[in-house]
């Protein structure tokens, strides 16, 4: 009898300054509903009451973070805004380190989300495999990505010949995955995209091409929901797109759109949730013979609220003539 793999100790580093978003408590539960991964919080807010055992929360502030990761690289890092903290996602397995003592594996993600569940993905056969493994088949995927916990994975971040130009450009870059060029990742391979500066995508792309990584690449969110279709989180936490089961449901991927709107729910409806293209529902509501003309009425109110953002956007435009 073969014996079985021993689990692997993988834990998520998140770093967030700021008030936590509306559905922070659904997030924390999908979090429980993993307890075979630890998420570490870097934040300077209190750690909230409903917070599970597998969490730990590390009170820091911006320019305390900024400080971190100038001193770590050596070189002053332009750290202004809370959403430049994005660019150094990818660099976390480096500049906290010292947080890192014992782990196999170590991942950056968001909290604008809630994870399904993650065990067939954080399975030792599975994640094993692989030294860095991506939730989106195009790119590094901000909100999950896991890499293994080596120094020569950890600083692969550093090939990046723009690399210090990113770090000290106070604007967000999308570095940790597309500088900006989702659009011509969907359609075309990195190695034929002229990007303004190398980002982690193609520097993993590139490793992994060239033999010295092994790189999975696999698209495990809901990345677009159709019209009249619905996206079921479970009462038990598993997420379903159809047949499909996803392990993660990323609200920031469609709210950003400004086509959905997120209520505000303290804890997962008992029914579970169904995920429209316009908002999520308790699954329980679906179920009514008023459902469709709910969700038609979001679709038209989605609809007025674009024309008049388009109309100002040409009125702004037509006045600067």
């Amino acid at each position: 009898m073969s014996s079985q793999p021993a689990p692997l100790k993988v834990c998520v580093l998140i770093t967030y300054i700021g008030p936590w978003p509306r559905l922070f408590p659904l997030f924390l539960e999908s979090c429980a509903r993993n307890p075979g991964v630890d998420f570490i919080f870097f934040s300077d807010q209190e750690r909230p009451d409903i917070a599970p055992a597998n969490t730990t929360f590390v009170s820091t502030t911006l320019a305390e973070l900024r400080e971190r990761f100038s001193d770590i690289l050596g070189y002053r890092v332009a750290l202004e805004a809370p959403y430049k903290l994005c660019d150094f996602k990818t660099t976390a397995g480096l500049l906290f380190a010292d947080h890192l003592t014992g782990a196999d594996y170590w991942g950056h993600g968001d909290i604008d989300l809630v994870y399904g569940d993650l065990s067939p993905w954080v399975d030792p056969s599975f994640l094993g495999q692989w030294d860095v493994l991506s939730g989106h088949a195009s790119w590094i995927f901000g909100p999950m990505t896991f890499y293994r916990n080596t120094d020569v994975v950890n600083r692969l971040f550093l090939e990046s010949p723009d690399w210090m130009r990113v770090a000290q450009d106070p604007r967000h870059l999308a570095f940790d995955e597309s500088s900006y060029l989702w659009d011509e990742m969907r359609r075309s391979s990195v190695f034929e995209i002229e990007f303004p500066y190398e980002n982690m995508t193609l520097i993993v792309q590139r490793a992994a091409r060239e033999g010295r990584i092994r790189a999975h690449f696999e698209t495990v969110e809901v990345d677009h929901i159709e019209p009249g279709a619905l996206v079921r989180i479970q009462p038990d936490g598993r997420i379903f797109d159809g047949e499909r089961e996803a392990r993660v449901m990323h609200w920031g991927s469609h709210v950003h759109t400004g086509r959905m709107r997120l209520p505000n729910w303290p804890t997962t409806p008992a029914s579970g949730i169904a995920v429209s293209r316009f908002r999520p529902y308790a699954a329980e509501t679906t179920e009514s013979v008023f459902f469709p003309l709910v969700d038609r009425f979001w679709d038209y109110h989605y609809r007025v609220r674009r024309r008049r953002f388009l109309l100002r956007r040409r009125l702004r435009r037509a006045f600067r003539r």
